[in-house]
């Protein structure tokens, strides 16, 4: 290839040359695999996030050293043990931050305002302030943190999230403005017939740089007129880059075959730049994905192997230790259940119905009885909102998923573990078998008591099989995906999603 200095005039050919228009569309979004769709911006940057979280744990740490102090200093003539409350503070914001990061990750798109803002970070909050009880009061530190001290951190944490997640964003929109970012121009190449060229286009616009040139090839062209296609629309980009302000070059890829992609990448080498090459959404995808060796050539695991035997007899340890405290500590609760359902009508105290666990293998699946009625057959309906089937003290325990806290007998008898996907009646099974591809791969683990697709707002009535294919496909995505974190990750938001009963009647 010859070399960009000495280019001919005569091969020299005009390659268009544009400016990213003002009114770039604002949303343009790219779709992952997993079919959740995300979308680039100022408050959506790794550095915006990161200045969130760090406001975020700053204010939890400072309510949890001022209600510790405030506290003692005036109830009880004292200061009270610092490292306490800092440690409090900090396994809350931890705890916080956690929980607050799986919902954004489960729920992209989702930016609630206003009310609902509220109603979720009192939600995240409660449940963080529950976790950090029970390690606090489960290390013996009820002496420091008195019940007056965790109070009032309850009430001045919740008011610093809702004032930090407020208030931050706002701060970074006025003083992290993309225009700081004006006097880098970046140098875009790309095919001429390249309908994600585009999206490029929109998410550097989004993320602040001013008017990228954008430099298109004709892919298209046959191999004789490639290489007057590439002296010339290259000689273009050594010409940009000569006169530019600092900046990238960023390849969009998608639109150019391998041997082409190479020879654009091996001529800008030249270039004094920092280049990117900027893969379509299909290989975008991957890129999310673990890379392993197969010899001497890496692959891409788009599929993990399901646990393994330790991680296994980890899960099964996890299952009994807690099934068998949650049934011993919840005693009381139960047997008061079990009177309540006997006075409030007619029938059993437990409702048992066979469902398919783990490799198809039938169980009895034990519940609360919460209606008036045990189907447990060829046709099951599903309890809908308004159900008169459901008793009056039934539909607060279906709101408050006390009615599922039997099936902590399945996680000990081994049917059943605490995460999972949810069993299904087995004539749901069988219907929905026919309706959704590759239904069975939610049996390859054991059912469980809450599941990924439950903290996803896919739990209650599934009236239509677009509404179960959402669900199974989450069930399907957990089978796929299983491991001890993310069973904690799942664990954490269930609480969550108890306290704002979504979906639950």
């Amino acid at each position: 290839m010859a070399a960009m200095e000495n280019l001919r005039a005569e091969d020299v050919v005009a390659a268009e040359v544009t400016e990213v228009p003002a009114d770039v569309e604002a949303s343009a979004v790219v779709l992952p695999l997993d079919g959740a769709p995300r979308r680039a911006g100022v408050l959506q940057t790794r550095t915006a996030r990161l200045i969130i979280s760090l406001a975020d744990s700053v204010a939890i740490i400072l309510a949890s050293v001022i209600s510790g102090y405030g506290y003692h200093a005036v109830f009880l003539g004292e200061g009270g043990d610092p490292l306490v409350f800092w440690s409090t503070g900090l396994l809350a914001a931890l705890l916080f931050g956690g929980a607050v990061r799986s919902i954004e990750a489960s729920q992209p798109l989702r930016r609630p305002d206003g009310l609902d803002a509220v109603r979720e970070l009192t939600a995240v909050w409660a449940a963080t302030f529950l976790c950090v009880t029970f390690f606090a009061f489960s290390l013996k530190a009820g002496g420091t943190l008195s019940r007056g001290t965790m109070l009032s951190f309850l009430v001045l944490g919740w008011f610093a999230v809702v004032v930090s997640r407020t208030t931050t964003p706002k701060l970074i929109a006025r003083f992290l403005r993309p225009s700081k970012l004006a006097e880098r121009e970046v140098i875009v190449i790309g095919a001429a017939d390249d309908r994600y060229l585009d999206t490029l286009l929109s998410e550097l616009d989004q993320a602040g740089y001013a008017s990228p040139r954008v430099i298109r090839f004709n892919a298209r062209c046959t191999a004789q007129e490639w290489r007057r296609e590439l002296a010339s629309s290259l000689a273009r980009v050594m010409g940009f880059a000569r006169s530019a302000a600092n900046g990238e070059i960023c390849i969009a890829a998608g639109g150019f075959d391998d041997r082409r992609l190479r020879d654009i990448a091996q001529a800008l080498q030249v270039v004094p730049r920092a280049v990117r090459i900027i893969p379509s959404p299909q290989v975008e995808q991957l890129l999310h994905y673990p890379i392993r060796h197969v010899g001497a050539l890496n692959a891409v695991e788009l599929q993990k192997a399901p646990l393994n035997d330790v991680q296994l007899w980890i899960k099964r340890a996890i299952d009994l230790a807690f099934a068998g405290v949650a049934l011993v500590v919840l005693a009381p609760l139960l047997v008061l259940v079990a009177i309540g359902i006997k006075l409030d009508s007619r029938g059993p105290v437990l409702f048992k119905q066979t469902r398919l666990g783990h490799r198809g293998v039938p169980f009895a699946i034990y519940k609360f009885r919460t209606m008036t009625v045990t189907e447990n057959g060829a046709d099951v309906k599903q309890a809908q909102v308004n159900d008169r089937r459901v008793t009056r003290l039934g539909r607060w325990l279906r709101k408050a998923s006390i009615d599922e806290l039997p099936q902590l007998l399945n996680v000990l008898r081994g049917e059943m573990s605490l995460v999972g996907p949810r069993p299904h009646a087995v004539a749901h099974d069988n219907h929905y078998t026919a309706l959704i591809d590759n239904y069975e791969i939610r049996q390859h683990v054991k059912p469980g008591i809450t599941g990924w697709a439950q903290v996803n707002g896919f739990r209650g009535e599934t009236s239509s099989p677009e509404a179960m294919r959402r669900r199974v496909e989450a069930d399907i995505w957990y089978a796929k995906n299983a491991s001890l974190l993310l069973d904690l990750r799942i664990l954490l938001l269930t609480v969550v999603e108890v306290l704002r009963q979504r979906n639950a009647y």
